[in-house]
């Protein structure tokens, strides 16, 4: 792969920043929806009173953080390309050159879809306890929420060595990392629960979100191996190459993600009923879970973008 250069390093921040205000993002909306389904006998509308305020204020940091990465990683990637220092990011020529490329197409799916998930949380924000009897509006929001993260699902299959994709596996892979970020974006927010919420009506999301997690995660699975199967020429060459060793460091952080999810869904969400330090318990290996899976993300963002299927054969 060679050396990280000073550029290669910024692009890495930026992109990670991307990732992570992303995942939240959809997580944000996906948590909010879950909330709604929750029984009321388990304490569903305390999680709304209580809960859903810090949802929507954080849905609508991480979509304003989500265009400032995005902006930041397309002004690096033309200062990168300028080769002329910090003053190359604002080169017009430049600017206008990768603007016109598979980049600024990227860069103008995630911008624009970032701006509708603010807006759509601004409108959740003032209307969240009326949405079952607002008619026409919230048909519109949602819609428009689908959009967006359509916007930023498919803009992952346009960018790196996606591209070269046939069409079919463009949108496995998007299918992939999109339910990848609903799995990575939900971490802090259910660590934050675990301090907001009684144990019963953190048993009750929990439970809930675990039912949801497992179609998940399955699903997951089949796209990425999917994927996996269409680049893979034989396993040698897929161990003893580059591009090879890094994606098997990205499944075993995977697989050990797997392996505290399972933890949580067996083990740490039934203890909420049992034990008294259970939610803390499960707080930190919440928090082991997103150490483990920022790794995952560096891992995803080294194969993604600076080693490629091309390197299976060198």
């Amino acid at each position: 792969m060679g050396e990280l250069t000073s550029w290669a390093w910024l692009l890495l921040l930026a992109q990670l920043l991307f990732y992570v205000s992303c995942a939240s993002a959809i997580a944000s909306c996906f948590l909010l929806c879950l909330i709604k389904l929750l029984p009321s006998a388990s304490g569903g509308e305390i999680i709304a009173a209580r809960y859903h305020t810090f949802l929507i204020s954080y849905g609508q940091w991480m979509s304003l953080i989500g265009l400032l990465a995005v902006s930041l990683y397309f002004l690096l990637s033309v200062g990168a390309f300028a080769e002329s220092g910090f003053t190359g990011m604002f080169d017009s020529t430049i600017f206008s050159i990768i603007w016109e490329s598979p980049l600024g197409s990227v860069a103008s799916y995630r911008l624009f879809a970032f701006l509708i998930l603010f807006l759509c949380f601004l409108f959740i924000a003032k209307f969240y306890e009326d949405l079952t009897t607002i008619n026409y509006t919230k048909y519109i929001a949602l819609i428009l929420v689908v959009v967006a993260l359509y916007l930023l699902a498919r803009s992952f299959s346009r960018s790196g060595h996606s591209v070269e994709l046939p069409l079919a596996l463009q949108y496995v892979l998007s299918l992939h990392v999109f339910l990848a970020m609903v799995w990575i974006g939900s971490l802090y927010p259910l660590y934050k629960a675990c301090s907001q919420l009684s144990n019963n009506v953190l048993y009750s999301l929990m439970h809930n979100f675990g039912n949801y997690a497992m179609w998940l995660v399955c699903t997951l699975l089949v796209a990425g191996l999917i994927i996996l199967y269409s680049l893979l020429h034989s396993l040698e060459e897929f161990i003893t190459t580059i591009y090879g060793q890094w994606f098997i460091g990205k499944l075993v952080g995977v697989f050990l993600v797997l392996l505290l999810a399972l933890r949580h869904k067996i083990y740490l969400s039934p203890a909420l009923f049992d034990k008294r330090n259970a939610s803390a318990q499960l707080a930190v290996s919440i928090k082991v879970e997103a150490i483990l899976v920022t790794v995952v993300l560096f891992f995803t963002y080294i194969v993604s973008n600076l080693v490629g299927p091309e390197h299976l054969s060198h």
